[in-house]
Parts: C-alpha cells; sequence; structure tokens
C-alpha cells in the first residue's frame, strides 16, 4: 500500500511520510500483510481474533508514529 498512498498524497501536495508511515501498520486482515495470510491460511487464528488483537496493534502503531512524529518535528531545524 505504500505506493500508492505515497502518489496519492504527493498528487494532493500532502508531505507523503506521514501516510506512508501510516500505511505501514496494517494488523488486522489477512490481507494487510503476507505473515497475516500465512497465518489465517494455517486455520489456528480465526478470523474474529485477528480483528480485535490487530486492532490493538493498529492504536499502538497510530500512538507510535504520532509520537515519533512529534520528536522528529521538535529536532527538526526552524520546526
Amino acid at each position: 500500500m505504500i505506493p500508492p498512498v505515497v502518489g496519492l498524497a504527493q498528487t494532493l501536495g500532502l508531505n507523503p511520510v506521514v501516510p506512508a508511515l501510516a500505511a505501514c501498520f496494517g494488523f488486522m486482515l489477512p490481507v494487510s500483510t503476507p505473515p497475516n495470510a500465512i497465518i489465517y491460511g494455517s486455520g489456528k487464528v480465526p478470523i474474529l481474533k485477528m480483528i480485535r488483537v490487530g486492532f490493538v496493534f493498529d492504536l499502538l502503531g497510530l500512538a507510535a508514529i504520532v509520537g515519533v512524529l512529534r520528536l522528529l518535528q521538535g529536532a527538526l531545524p526552524g520546526a
């Protein structure tokens, strides 16, 4: 998802860093990442459990992105 998200952000005149970071965090569904598809395909993890746990990881990822961007914003000259 990163290449289309970066292209869309650039087309809209936005900084592509934030959307690219956000596109890296997709843990809820089997199609999000290859490891998710493999685990789901094994039949050992039901979809509802993937969604519950993935949602928590997505929230943690959002908090991490916001925190890192705030740190970077303060570290950049002229910010």
